[in-house]
């Protein structure tokens, strides 16, 4: 939609559409002019959409920012919790201030940038810094706000996962120490399902005479 000078200097809103022809030398350009109701509407529409997405930025239960040329344009209420900001400070910083070390920066930049030029969404899991210096585990998805004009910036939503990476880390460790008893164990250790056998020990498999891979498939219990 934009105001059309008439021949008399009048102006009135109107939808401009652009065609391309086979031609890359020329182009139609249809243009309709807009009813004050058509206009009215339209303005509804707009205000709509904009206490839609104030609605969207103040409650989401995630954090949300946009950034232009790796500076931090804006960013809703949960992302000044998450990563510490007071009020509008983060506004106007490079983006690095959310990644541990430089190191880390360069790798994001580099492993996403192919991915968002290609109007593809860039999707990772890892940690992130708050402003105090103290780092939290984060799934990130970023975005072209339009992948058409890359100049228009990005958007990153980002969910605070430190207390799921924090359980699959014990159970990690659980695991291990596990192994290492099933390993070392000083007696005979057989698993089986549905009677044949998954996995044995090394004590299990010396005091049957086989080696633990042999055994492997046999019919067990």
């Amino acid at each position: 939609v934009s105001p059309l000078r008439a021949h008399d200097g009048t102006s009135r809103a109107t939808v401009l559409r652009i065609i391309p022809t086979v031609s890359r030398e020329s182009i139609l350009l249809s243009a309709t002019p807009l009813a004050n109701e058509d206009r009215r509407e339209l303005v509804h529409i707009d205000w709509r959409a904009m206490l839609e997405y104030q609605a969207i930025m103040a409650n989401a239960p995630v954090a949300i920012g946009f950034s232009q040329h790796r500076r931090i344009v804006r960013y809703n209420r949960k992302c000044a919790e998450l990563f510490g900001f007071q009020g509008d400070e983060g506004v106007g910083q490079s983006t690095r201030v959310l990644y541990p070390s430089d190191e880390v920066f360069k790798e994001v930049s580099r492993t996403s940038a192919p991915l968002l030029a290609a109007g593809e969404p860039y999707k990772t899991e890892m940690q992130f810094q708050r402003q105090d210096g103290s780092c939290f585990w984060g799934e990130s998805h970023s975005y072209l706000v339009d992948p058409a004009d890359p100049r228009q910036g990005t958007v990153w939503i980002i969910t605070d996962i430190t207390q799921r990476r924090v359980a699959q880390e014990a159970q990690r460790e659980i695991l291990l120490e596990l192994d290492a008893i099933f390993t070392n164990a000083s007696v005979g250790i057989l698993y089986s399902r549905d009677r044949i056998i998954q996995r044995c020990n090394p004590r299990m498999a010396e005091i049957i005479g086989y080696t633990p891979d042999e055994l492997l498939g046999q019919p067990g219990v």
